[in-house]
């Protein structure tokens, strides 16, 4: 790993290498979590589908707080990036698909901490607004449950492109030196972390609703 950074990283570091390599077990990680699997191999029903999105919901509650905050303490470095709050999006995904609107509680509960730099929160938008590239396709596999007008997935679909030009322009900004390209790696892996645990909490869900069944 120290091997790869070495490589990627000279007077001013090709951060999206240097994510890539650095961040490759968090990604290998998500891609192996229980609901999206399911999700992406068509097999997953509708209760467990809800499920998944409260678990996301329940990220985003947290992070749409603390990525406001940094863009607020930050905005002088990080305009024009602009950060859509995402759990707005998910719970109308929620209530299309439950018909009823659901309000998640853990999104406290994640262990995700407010940013403490610019370089710290652009690690953490890139974990979410790339999670976007891969909404725009899983919104696929999710139409069958209908999608939401003024949903995530549908909301991935149109401006998934933009915003990630606009995280990757963000990302070049911030990451000038070493200090700041492991900045930006250390909020990329806490953003990865906190969307782990809030998933797990939604895999444990959906164990105990099939225990039930």
């Amino acid at each position: 790993m120290q091997a790869a950074r070495q490589e990627a990283v000279t007077d001013r570091p090709d951060i999206m290498v240097l994510l890539r390599c650095q961040t490759a077990a968090d990604h290998e990680r998500m891609h192996r979590l229980p609901l999206f699997m399911k999700l992406e191999t068509g097999t997953i029903d509708r209760d467990e589908y809800c499920l998944l999105l409260v678990g996301m919901l329940g990220f985003y509650a947290r992070f749409d707080h603390i990525a406001q905050i940094g863009c607020a303490s930050f905005g002088t470095i990080t305009a024009p990036y602009a950060y859509t709050p995402r759990a707005p999006l998910i719970a109308g995904e929620i209530a299309s698909v439950a018909g009823h609107s659901i309000r998640d509680e853990t999104g406290t509960a994640c262990g995700l901490a407010t940013p403490n730099s610019p370089a710290n929160l652009a690690g953490m938008l890139y974990v979410v607004d790339g999670a976007m590239l891969g909404g725009s396709l899983l919104s696929r596999q999710c139409a069958r449950f209908g999608l939401a007008d003024n949903g995530y997935w549908h909301w991935c679909r149109q401006q998934a492109g933009a915003q990630w030009r606009g995280t990757r322009m963000l990302l070049h900004k911030v990451a000038r030196g070493l200090d700041e390209a492991d900045q930006v790696v250390a909020g990329a892996r806490s953003a990865f972390a906190a969307f782990g645990a809030s998933m797990h909490c939604a895999a444990l869900a959906c164990d105990r609703l099939a225990a039930a069944r």
